[in-house]
């Protein structure tokens, strides 16, 4: 019985054994799959509206199933160049750690992505009125009226806008229900 040992040209953990003991091989034929997991990509989906928040190099963390409670830190390194026509997503690579082989290929898991807006102020998204080219907020007044304010807003956090002009910190404002004032003062 003959016993040829080939070596790998690279480093790295067999994933794959793509023959079995018998079989006829030609020159060139894959017979291991070897990967260096030291370093995992993670690819997620983001929707295109959210892109803007998403640069190269910020910070990302990821929860799985795996380990509840657990979060993994890694850094967005690439972001693909075209949108999914049918999810309107676009694909962001991160890569991570394997934090001593606890991470594994085919994981899933929820990403988050981290983007520092600066300091500011958050109003709920039901207190803005989109009028025309303007953003209306109702601010009470120091008589217990409400009084409309035009708003520039910034970017979108889940249910409230951030608001970069035309409302000061400690303004109260009508958090729902802006739009029942503001069809009453057309009258």
């Amino acid at each position: 019985k003959l016993t040829l040992t080939y070596y790998s040209p690279v480093s790295g953990t067999v994933i794959e054994k793509k023959v079995q003991e018998g079989m006829y091989v030609n020159e060139g034929t894959a017979i291991y799959e070897v990967a260096e997991l030291s370093t995992l990509w993670n690819i997620a989906e983001v929707n295109e509206r959210e892109l803007s928040t998403i640069k190269t190099g910020s910070k990302v963390k990821l929860m799985l199933k795996a380990y509840p409670g657990e979060e993994f830190t890694g850094r967005v390194t690439f972001i693909y160049p075209v949108v999914n026509q049918q999810t309107r997503t676009v694909k962001i690579r991160s890569e991570f750690s394997s934090q001593n082989s606890k991470l594994k290929p085919q994981m899933y898991g929820e990403t988050v992505f981290s983007y520092d807006a600066g300091n500011g102020l958050l109003v709920p998204a039901d207190a803005v009125i989109f009028s025309g080219n303007q953003n209306v907020v109702w601010i009470k007044t120091s008589d217990g009226m409400f009084e409309a304010s035009n708003v520039q807003l910034g970017q979108k956090f889940g249910d409230k806008y951030q608001v970069l002009s035309g409302l000061n910190e400690g303004d109260e404002v009508a958090a729902s229900g802006g739009f029942l004032i503001d069809s009453e003062s057309q009258l």
